[in-house]
C-alpha cells in the first residue's frame, strides 16, 4: 500500500513483514528543504506503520547532501526512526558518485548500531538481507 507519493519519492508499506519500500523517482530540480521533507515522509512512515524494516532506493537520487545536511539527516531522520523500533535499513546507492558517497557518508554519521544498515546493488539482494 503506497503511504506516500510526490514528484521526488514514494512510499510503500507491506504489513505482512512490516516492510516499507522508499523510492526516489526523481532529484530534478529538488531543493535541500525539499530533501528534508522527504526524508522525513519516510521517517514519519516508519512510526505510523511500524516499519521495522526499510529499504530506501537511491539510484535516481542525484544531489549531493551537505555536511550541515548530514548532520540534519542524523539528528532528524535518525532520531526518528532508531526511536520508533527499526531494525534494518538496506540502501540501494545511487549511481551518481557525488551523490553515492553523500548518502554513505551520511548514513554513516548514525553511530548508533541499534539499527543494522548495509548497502546493496540490487533490490533482490537487499531484500534477501532485510527478511533473513
Amino acid at each position: 500500500m503506497v503511504t506516500y507519493s510526490s514528484n521526488f519519492t514514494r512510499i510503500s508499506f507491506e504489513n505482512e513483514n512490516n516492510f516499507q519500500f522508499q523510492e526516489w523517482l526523481s532529484t530534478e530540480g529538488i531543493t535541500e528543504e525539499q530533501v528534508k521533507q522527504e526524508i522525513m515522509a519516510n521517517a514519519n512512515s516508519v512510526v505510523e506503520n511500524g516499519a521495522k524494516v526499510l529499504l530506501s532506493d537511491t539510484r535516481n537520487f542525484v544531489f549531493t547532501i551537505s555536511p550541515e545536511l548530514q548532520e540534519w539527516i542524523v539528528a532528524n531522520f535518525f532520531s526518528k526512526i532508531i526511536a520508533a523500533g527499526l531494525k534494518k535499513y538496506a540502501i540501494i546507492l545511487s549511481e551518481d558518485l557525488f551523490s553515492y558517497v553523500s548518502i554513505e557518508q551520511a548514513v554513516d554519521e548514525n553511530k548508533d548500531a541499534s539499527v543494522a544498515t548495509c548497502y546493496f546493488d540490487t533490490i533482490a539482494k537487499a531484500k534477501e538481507w532485510l527478511f533473513n
